[in-house]
């Protein structure tokens, strides 16, 4: 499974992913709290602010925009 350069639990994935799609819906607002109660760990706001200088268009044209679909494994 694909997610970011960060090694995190697998089992963590889905729970982010949802969390993900949750924060994102409920608009800036909320977003900007949640940093705001992030932004104790310089790592963090050093992390927020690699994302903030991402060019939207570089997103936008490889397609990075949206999630992938969640593939699951049938035995």
């Amino acid at each position: 499974m694909h997610h970011t350069s960060l090694t995190i639990a697998s089992s963590l994935v889905p729970r982010l992913r949802h969390f993900a799609g949750c924060i994102h819906a409920l608009g800036p607002r909320p977003l900007f709290e949640l940093f705001c109660e992030l932004s104790s760990s310089p790592a963090v706001m050093e992390r927020i602010a690699s994302y903030a200088e991402i060019d939207p268009e570089v997103i936008q044209r490889f397609g990075l925009h949206a999630l992938p679909p969640v593939l699951r494994r049938v035995k």
